[in-house]
């Protein structure tokens, strides 16, 4: 059996993007960021992010300019080329039931070393071209051969798949769902040798995958 399957696929990732904001520069608690089309506006707090995948300081913004940003070193700390990932701010509540002002929430940091890893849900579709030759012979008692038919058609598939990140490079996926075969011929086939020759399968499939990432571009 001969099968060309060609891909097209959609990836339906039902989560954020990454983020793809930099920190270019360091002096003393003064850190200067390029925002690369990140949203930031000031007031934001954002962890620090190695290249490692580790969450290594806090910074706050105090004044954006562009797609440059200035802020404040607040816990932990930064060096250039660790990423931002924005920090989400808890309100707290005073006694009595009173609204308080935002506040900063804690990160549990471990001295700097929690890893911040990331998952993501998605589906894939798939369209295949499908082919396969068979040999026909004749219904007994005369088993005459009929030859060789040629078969082709199409057929789809849809997975659900589940990204997980072990470290900010090495990725793994797990992929499961249903694929289908499907491919019809010549009418040599069947009881009388005049029906057509077909050939359909629908299967379920899982599949797991890791993956190497050798650098983050800006997309």
């Amino acid at each position: 059996m001969m099968r060309n399957f060609v891909y097209a696929v959609l990836l339906l990732v039902l989560t954020p993007s990454l983020y793809a904001a930099e920190v270019v520069k360091v002096k003393g608690k003064g850190v200067l960021v390029e925002l690369r089309g990140d949203p930031a506006v000031a007031g934001d707090f954002f962890y620090l992010i190695s290249p490692d995948g580790k969450r290594r300081g806090i910074v706050k913004i105090s004044k954006v300019k562009g797609d440059k940003a200035i802020g404040k070193l607040t816990k932990g700390k930064g060096a250039p080329g660790y990423t931002l990932e924005f920090k989400q701010q808890k309100t707290a509540k005073g006694s009595g039931g009173s609204s308080g002002g935002a506040a900063m929430a804690s990160p549990s940091m471990d001295d700097g070393s929690v890893t911040s890893t990331r998952s993501y849900w998605g589906a894939l579709f798939g369209f295949s071209m499908d082919s396969m030759s068979v040999h026909v012979t004749g219904a007994p008692p005369l088993n005459e051969d009929k030859g060789v038919v040629a078969m082709t058609g199409t057929g789809f598939s849809a997975k659900g798949l589940f990204d997980y990140e072990l470290f900010s490079q090495l990725w793994f996926r797990g992929t499961t769902g249903v694929e289908m075969f499907n491919a019809a011929g010549e009418a040599k086939c069947g009881p009388s040798n005049t029906d057509a020759c077909t050939a359909k399968l629908m299967y379920l499939t899982f599949d797991f995958i890791g993956r190497y990432v050798f650098g983050k571009g800006s997309f």
